[in-house]
Parts: C-alpha cells; sequence; structure tokens
C-alpha cells in the first residue's frame, strides 16, 4: 500500500513537506508487536515535528537524513540508526542531494501480550 503527501509549499524542494510512505507490514500481519513503513523523502523535504505514542525504530536504507529532537539534531547515514522512544517531539529531513529511504517500525506492542494499548496521555492537547 503506497500513500504519498503532496507539498504544502507549492514544490519548491528545499522547503517541500512530506514524502511517500509505503505500507510494508501492518499490526494485524504481525499479531500487533508493531507496523513497518518505509518512507521515502526527496532531496530537501520534511515531515513536521511529531510526537506519537508508540516507540519507534528508524533504520536508514538510503541517503542521509536529519532527525530533529528537542535534545538536538542527529544525523544518520546509510545503515544508522535510532530509536525514538514514544511521546518524544520528533521529525525528519532529508538535507542531501539524492532521495533517502528510511524503514520505520512503529512498536505497539508485543505479539506474545496481544496489542498494547496506552491511554492519552493528560497532559496534551488533542
Amino acid at each position: 500500500m503506497r500513500l504519498g503527501f503532496r507539498s504544502r509549499s507549492g514544490g519548491d524542494p528545499a522547503t517541500r513537506v512530506g514524502g511517500e510512505v509505503i505500507v510494508r507490514l501492518r499490526r494485524d500481519q504481525t499479531g500487533g508487536a508493531c507496523t513497518v513503513l518505509e518512507r521515502r523523502l526527496a532531496p530537501g523535504a520534511r515531515l513536521t515535528m511529531q510526537r506519537s505514542r508508540e516507540d519507534k525504530e528508524l533504520v536508514l536504507l538510503e541517503g542521509e537524513v536529519d532527525l530533529p529532537l528537542a535534545s538536538g539534531v542527529w544525523h544518520l547515514t546509510r545503515g544508522q540508526w535510532a530509536l525514538v522512544p514514544r511521546l518524544t517531539t520528533h521529525g525528519l529531513v532529508n538535507p542531501g542531494k539524492t532521495p533517502t529511504r528510511v524503514l520505520e517500525i512503529v512498536w505497539t506492542g508485543r505479539a506474545a501480550d496481544g496489542p498494547r494499548t496506552t491511554p492519552p496521555p493528560t497532559h496534551l492537547k488533542p
């Protein structure tokens, strides 16, 4: 399954927002353990800052990416990975001149325990 995102800036690669997402494995295919996505970002593309209720593991398959966090910006190159704990504000930016491919594993629970259910944090507004 492919999901595409359009640029909010009219297509200027330096300020483009979003990218292409390919769903590699759905939660129901992993016994509720995780969802596996492949994100493709064109040069200059970025994903806006977000906060997730799930832990995320990011594995850089191709290119380079900046991972902005509250504690600073991590720069990843091919073969490197990062773990983004749940409720951590983060984004993704392709600062390079070539496309970037990132494998994103969203840990929703453990197959043996069934899906993890996390109540919404009380300090976040909808």
